[in-house]
């Protein structure tokens, strides 16, 4: 499916820079079972 088509659907359709969403992964927090772990004492 095209992004004409998708538009064409009705659908919201954002275009992202994969180094910007690279980046913005990077910058999130790892949230594992053992920091959960550590922040309940």
């Amino acid at each position: 499916m095209t992004l004409c088509a998708m538009r064409q659907a009705g659908l919201a359709v954002e275009l992202l820079e994969t180094r910007h969403v690279r980046d913005a992964f990077k910058a999130m927090p790892v949230k594992s079972e053992m920091t959960r772990v550590g922040s309940r004492s």
